[in-house]
């Protein structure tokens, strides 16, 4: 039987401690027959030295949930420059590497979560030819192998297009992320909704409907893409997995003040007006407006969240007098 190739795809900005734990743990399990991807986005931090230093073992890793192995140093690091590299020539490198490896695409800006993803995605399609993809949040630690654990389902049933693993919060274990979501589910379960922190697409989904709509910057691009990959008949799988993996959950958007408030409300925006009539587009959009500004009222959150209202509205209108 033919063992699936996943591509996993996961975006760095300025965020690099996060991200080396992450990839620690991944080198930690069996996933040598999958690529790693990393992304990194325009990052002013050091972050390309950082990880350059963790991969020749020069850099150590410490976490509440895996202790560093420096016996499986040095990962062959493979980096392509957007805006220098010959990246075919980066490719047949990797390619012909049998050891550890890893491959960084260094973008020259941050196109967002969905543009880094997209990137991300094209280039493993069009290099490293994956049966799956594997959106992976950088803030996440991994135990055990959930890949195989979600590839064990997705292969039985050729219907499902996007699944899930369950997900813990990095500082509280024994909760689940979301658990008002998935309460009582124990076994797979075909579900309405699953997070973009850990999103494994089946290749064939993405020949059908494309990659993430990139006028979505973050957020709410995973729900849109449900909605798209249902329309195209896909189920989508919610999958309790033994192996665990643990989510700090925005650390990078944390930093930044009003980043959430601001790009949530524009996307949230853009979403119901995608995917609504335009008399539901405008009762939910009053809806909303009245309940956020009585939330936000005599704080600073209101100046953002009234952003992105503006914003999120008029390029509504812009993406639908294009396709009109």
């Amino acid at each position: 039987m033919k063992i699936p190739k996943v591509s996993l795809i996961i975006l760095n900005w300025n965020n690099w401690k996060d991200t080396i734990e992450c990839l620690e743990s991944l080198y930690q399990i069996n996933i040598d027959k999958h690529d790693i991807i990393i992304l990194d986005c325009g990052s002013k931090d050091g972050s390309i030295k950082k990880i350059k230093e963790y991969c020749s073992g020069e850099l150590e890793v410490f976490s509440p949930y895996l202790k560093y192995k420096s016996d499986n140093k040095p990962i062959s690091l493979f980096v392509y420059d957007e805006q220098k590299s010959d990246h075919l020539s980066v490719v047949d490198k990797y390619l012909s590497c049998n050891k550890k490896k890893l491959f960084l695409i260094s973008l020259k800006k941050n196109y967002g979560f969905t543009g880094g993803n997209n990137i991300g995605m094209s280039f493993a399609e069009t290099y490293f030819k994956p049966d799956y993809l594997f959106l992976l949040n950088n803030d996440t630690v991994m135990i055990d192998n959930i890949i195989d654990e979600m590839l064990h389902l997705c292969e039985k049933n050729n219907k499902i297009g996007l699944c899930g693993p369950e997900i813990r919060l990095y500082g509280n274990p024994k909760e689940i992320q979301f658990k008002l979501r998935y309460q009582g589910i124990n076994s797979p379960t075909e579900v309405p909704w699953i997070s973009g922190c850990a999103f494994l697409i089946k290749s064939e989904l993405i020949k059908k409907i494309g990659f993430l709509d990139p006028i979505f910057f973050i957020y709410y691009e995973e729900t849109d893409y449900i909605l798209r990959a249902k329309k195209a008949n896909y189920k989508i799988y919610y999958i309790p997995t033994k192996s665990k993996l643990y989510h700090k959950f925005a650390a990078t958007n944390k930093k930044i003040k009003g980043f959430t408030q601001y790009h949530m409300t524009k996307s949230y925006i853009i979403f119901i007006k995608k995917h609504s009539s335009s008399k539901d587009f405008h009762f939910k959009l009053s809806q909303f407006i009245r309940k956020e500004i009585k939330k936000n009222l005599g704080r600073i959150n209101l100046y953002f969240v009234i952003k992105g209202i503006l914003i999120g509205y008029f390029l509504s209108l812009f993406r639908s007098s294009i396709l009109n």
